[in-house]
């Protein structure tokens, strides 16, 4: 299912007001540098064999200390051994791991962004607070995790080391995702706001919706299970020069 219309332009507007209230994003070149390299080949989905165009990783510089001199990212770098990798595997969650789910939600909610993206999900009469328990833990492990880039895919538009949204081939235990895609150096605050709105637009399973963000026509897929973020994603189509 593709939202199209009134529902994407509406959307569009909202998420480039979160956009311009994203304060904590990072610098390119400043804050953060990446590597692009080669752009990569095809492979068919279910290969585990890729040509690898990316042999140094994707990041050749970050910031760590801004990173943990702000609030969102410090909590959220605090969730990342939280979680299995694997699925299908019982997580056993310690009180200090929902105390850190707790503080990272805190955090985020204090920002501008959020607080914008609850105005928002208030006029439509849509819960947040509550949505956001059931979605932190999903959203947190599976969909920011650290990766081996095998390569740049790229449609109309060649990528540059200053976008903040990339499409990507890359592997993950053993396995190739032949096609991926990520933002990069958005704050933690600005994805949850963004995919928190995306899930609660529909209670379809699955859902992809086309939208207009500062330069960027991107695609959001939402995949929903239960009452639980599946995975989400954002897909770059094509950026203004």
């Amino acid at each position: 299912m593709v939202t199209k219309g009134a529902c994407a332009t509406e959307l569009s507007a909202v998420l480039n007001e979160l956009w311009k209230l994203d304060v904590n994003r990072l610098k390119p070149g400043k804050d953060y540098t990446i590597n692009l390299q080669g752009k990569a080949d095809y492979v068919a989905q279910g290969s585990n064999r890729a040509n690898d165009k990316a042999n140094v990783p994707l990041f050749t510089y970050v910031n760590e200390g801004k990173l943990k001199s702000i609030p969102t990212y410090a909590r959220f770098i605090s969730l990342l051994d939280n979680y299995e990798m694997s699925t299908g595997v019982s997580e056993q969650v310690t009180s200090q791991e929902q105390e850190e789910e707790n503080l990272f939600l805190d955090a985020i909610l204090k920002t501008e962004v959020m607080k914008r993206a609850h105005q928002h999900l208030v006029s439509k009469k849509q819960a947040i607070f509550q949505t956001m328990h059931h979605t932190c833990a999903t959203f947190c492990f599976t969909d920011l995790f650290v990766l081996w880039v095998c390569g740049v895919y790229f449609n109309h538009t060649l990528p540059t080391a200053n976008d903040h949204v990339v499409n990507l081939q890359f592997s993950w235990k053993d396995l190739v995702k032949p096609t991926g895609s990520s933002f990069i150096g958005v704050s933690p605050e600005f994805e949850m706001a963004l995919f928190t709105i995306a899930f609660l637009m529909s209670n379809d399973r699955l859902t992809k919706t086309v939208v207009k963000v500062d330069k960027y026509l991107i695609e959001i897929v939402m995949c929903r299970h239960g009452r639980a973020i599946g995975t989400s994603y954002p897909k770059l189509l094509t950026r203004d020069p």
